[in-house]
């Protein structure tokens, strides 16, 4: 279509020129052949900005040469002016304001670029709250004038060859509204926003601009229609490799071609993105090979997990030695006052870059984990401390905003820009290898958590949740590859087969190669052991206050199956210990027949329990422990005769977990812990299992009950009282006995 349109240009043209000859009246303003330059020097780009502008600091026209031979611009005029909104007071509804020109000069090389570059409009400094993303150095243009400024709602912008005096001429490629041109045309562009904003000079139909985006050719092929010829380049939001083709160029940058990919800019002296950090240049070879598969950063009462942490991934089939590869990492700002979330202070930048070094190997298709210090007994995920291939107590991250780079760098190198994937708005840092950057609350004005550092737009992080990559497929924008890993609890919240597959590993859990976004496998229980279960736990009492609870601590299991358990010849262990801290392993011996319960009792009775309490069955198993009187947690596995993980549950145990309890505050548990207290103990209310403590139990209260003359526990006690082995079997929700 473009080309039958150029084809007609041409015809209508040269007829033109048969009717009237060769008449070259001086006064007249109606060409009839075009200039020598026409259709080969244009316009690629331009933008408006203004003193919020989010895209560009200064407002621009970019100039291209597209033919074979140089062009001299002597005699070449560029005309701009703005629209304006019909809100506007002052002006006519009609009317553009008026024209303004710029005397162009020097000569254009073949496909090289020609920059006029007005005045900084937007003066906040790279990095702070409401700066342009792309900052331009003054003096950067091929013609740099302190009076030329666009309008971001509306402008318009001609190249007119001669002394053709345009002042009175809205739209200088249609004079007439019949498609005459001013004598002298080359090119024009006109944009508008949205309505109520007005311009009256454009070819055909306007381009659309914003504060945020340039209009830029979409190709080489001119159609005459602004609309259809000019699409936004989105300086806001762009990723390294869609700067390196858009970015506006000056001369020095030398011919090019604008619509190819460009890999890597390299801008020149003085360019954007020069004299911060190390120059900038090429990526390193590693990238979209060393990854950032997730991150987190957790508080003191994070549901999350337990420690900070960034994992690795290795993404390729050789190993990587990870020997002059910097991992840096820093905080953003949160943007309040208080606790009732009040605007405070604007950030005006990030926290200062921290370093580690790493070191070591990353196995093919394999992780590598940088550990931070114990943070958070709250956390659902519980990280045995020195997982971490690296483990720095200095490696600490806010779960309201941070952000981590990888890049190599010399051993005496710094990191001193806010973002080095654009270098403050230029080209990508020399070395560079993978970022992420996440806030919690961003974008919503001054109450928000700041970020400054990141691929594209910000992920979001919080206190229950985890930064991860969705697949291996890196688009360089952490909004897009980034997605929530929720260990804590929560919509989303991962599943217990989920932790599994996606809780953070170090090189040795991955030494054989691993799909981090492999889908979780169903349980697989051994025969007759999926429905064995913990039915009630609960801690000795005490006479303080009146007979209460139970001589001694105690732990009910419960087979909900129609087959034995030999519990001997399986290898159960049954594991006790305080909020934090395993502390007592017992092997369990014996057999629970189908439907039947299995009673555990401690040795050791409360010192202060004197009054009379109604007795318990004989003990299945005997064991020195003590439940704490709120705060425990209960683990039943096999083959393990000790723990080294805080929540078996959340380890990727396999087949040799079997069940978990816990309360309070304790850091081991299914889903979110239960509630306990003396003498009322956690019980199940149902025998579905659904993983979630807190959901599964409920205060089973044996408050008040003393001993009795048969010594069975009166009225709906009876439901809830422990039993043994020998009690037969029977359904602990509703007390009845059942038939195997």
């Amino acid at each position: 279509m473009k080309k039958i349109t150029f084809l007609f240009a041409i015809t209508a043209i040269l007829m033109s020129f048969s009717l009237t000859g060769c008449k070259n009246d001086p006064e007249t303003k109606i060409i009839l052949l075009p200039p020598d330059d026409i259709g080969k020097l244009i316009i690629l780009q331009a933008y408006s900005s203004s003193d919020s502008a989010l895209g560009a600091s200064h407002s621009f026209v970019e100039l291209y040469n597209s033919s074979a031979s140089a062009i001299n611009l002597n005699g070449i005029n560029l005309y701009y002016a703005d629209g304006h909104r019909s809100t506007d007071v002052g002006y006519d509804d009609d009317q553009d304001k008026p024209w303004k020109k710029i005397e162009l000069s020097g000569t254009i090389p073949s496909k090289a670029s020609f920059l006029v570059l007005g005045p900084k409009q937007n003066l906040r400094s790279a990095g702070t709250n409401g700066a342009s993303t792309y900052q331009i150095p003054d003096g950067y243009g091929d013609i740099n004038d302190p009076e030329f400024t666009l309008y971001n709602r509306a402008f318009k912008v001609a190249l007119i060859k001669g002394n053709t005096n345009i002042s009175d001429i809205q739209n200088p490629f249609n004079t007439d509204g019949n498609g005459t041109k001013v004598s002298g045309y080359l090119d024009m562009v006109g944009a508008t926003n949205s309505a109520p904003d007005k311009l009256f000079g454009f070819e055909t139909a306007p381009a659309r601009c914003s504060a945020s985006q340039a209009v830029r050719r979409i190709d080489l092929m001119d159609t005459d229609d602004n609309s259809e010829d000019f699409d936004e380049a989105r300086y806001n939001g762009m990723g390294v490799l869609e700067f390196a083709q858009k970015a506006p160029r000056n001369l020095s940058a030398g011919a090019w071609n604008p619509f190819a990919p460009q890999g890597t800019y390299n801008p020149p002296p003085g360019g954007p993105g020069a004299g911060s950090f190390v120059e900038a240049g090429a990526q390193d070879a590693l990238a979209g090979q060393l990854l950032i598969l997730q991150a987190y950063g957790p508080n003191a009462g994070a549901a999350g997990a337990s420690h900070p942490f960034v994992e690795l991934y290795n993404n390729t089939n050789a190993p990587i030695n990870l020997s002059g590869i910097n991992l840096y990492f820093a905080d953003g700002t949160r943007n309040t006052s208080g606790s009732s979330g009040s605007p405070g202070p604007v950030a005006t930048e990030d926290g200062p870059w921290k370093k580690i070094a790493l070191n070591g190997t990353i196995p093919a298709k394999g992780s590598f984990l940088v550990l931070g210090p114990y943070t958070s007994s709250s956390g659902r995920l519980q990280i045995t401390n020195n997982y971490g291939d690296i483990n720095d107590d200095n490696f600490v991250l806010s779960n309201r905003a941070y952000k981590i780079a990888i890049i190599r760098t010399s051993a005496e190198n710094g990191l001193n820009v806010q973002n080095p994937f654009t270098m403050d708005g230029g080209g990508i840092a020399a070395g560079y290898i993978d970022m992420v950057g996440a806030a919690n609350t961003y974008g919503s004005g001054h109450n928000d958590d700041m970020i400054y550092g990141f691929e594209g737009a910000p992920a979001r992080c919080s206190a229950s949740e985890a930064v991860r990559r969705k697949d291996l497929t890196d688009t360089n924008n952490n909004s897009v590859d980034f997605i929530a890993a929720r260990y804590g609890s929560g919509t989303g919240t991962l599943t217990n087969e989920e932790v599994v597959v996606r809780r953070p590993r170090n090189s040795t859990d991955t030494a054989a190669g691993w799909n981090p976004f492999a889908e979780p496998a169903p349980p697989s229980w051994p025969v007759g052991t999926a429905k064995l279960m913990i039915l009630q736990a609960n801690t000795h009492g005490n006479d303080n206050n009146g007979p209460a609870g139970f001589l001694k601590s105690l732990v009910e299991l419960y087979n909900n199956t129609n087959t034995p358990i030999n519990l001997t010849a399986g290898n159960y262990y049954l594991h006790i210990g305080n909020a934090t801290t395993w502390q007592v392993s017992i092997k369990l011996e014996g057999t629970i027949p189908a439907y039947s319960s299995f009673l555990i009792i401690s040795n050791n009775a409360e010192s202060n329990a004197t009054a009379g309490r109604a007795p318990l069955p004989a003990a299945d198993q005997l064991g020195d422990f003590v439940i704490n009187n709120t705060n425990f947690k209960i683990a039943l596995v096999r083959n393990l005769s000790t723990l080294s993980d805080a929540n078996p549950f959340t380890a990727g145990l396999g087949v040799d977990y079997i069940d978990m309890l816990g309360t309070g505050t304790a850091n081991g548990f299914e889903g979110a812990v239960a509630s306990a207290s003396r003498p009322q103990g956690p019980r199940r209310t149902s025998l579905t299992d659904t993983d979630n403590n807190g959901a599964d139990f409920a205060q089973a209260n044996f408050r008040g009950y003393t001993n009795n003359t048969t010594g069975v526990p009166d009225s709906e006690l009876h439901k809830i009282w422990p039993r043994n082995s020998a009690a037969g079997a029977w359904n602990p929700i509703t007390g009845e006995s059942v038939t195997p």
